[in-house]
Parts: structure tokens; C-alpha cells; sequence
């Protein structure tokens, strides 16, 4: 289990994956409660599911 960044809390999310959205990873797993999605950096990474109604 690992620690990820997730865009939209202001804590990091745990999750337990060897294929974690990251980088160039755009099908990779996100902790529960938020979803893969390409940043504004140009990568990808995981954003709150609360983000993407806005």
C-alpha cells in the first residue's frame, strides 16, 4: 500500500495497486472517492470525484 496525491483534498489518498494513475498512466487506480484524470501539467493523476461536477 501506498500513499497518492489526490488533486481536490488536502490529504494524500491510500492505495494498494501496482498500476496507479501517474505520469502516463491514464487507466491507472485512484483511491476510492476519486478518479483518474489528466492534469493541467500535462500528466495524470488523481482528482476528488467531488472535482468533476465542476
Amino acid at each position: 500500500e501506498e500513499t497518492i496525491g489526490v488533486v481536490g483534498w488536502d490529504h494524500d489518498g491510500c492505495i494498494d495497486s501496482d498500476h496507479v494513475c501517474v505520469a502516463q498512466v491514464s487507466d491507472g487506480d485512484c483511491p476510492s472517492g476519486a478518479y483518474c484524470s489528466l492534469l493541467d501539467t500535462g500528466v495524470y493523476g488523481c482528482v476528488a470525484s467531488s472535482k468533476k461536477l465542476l
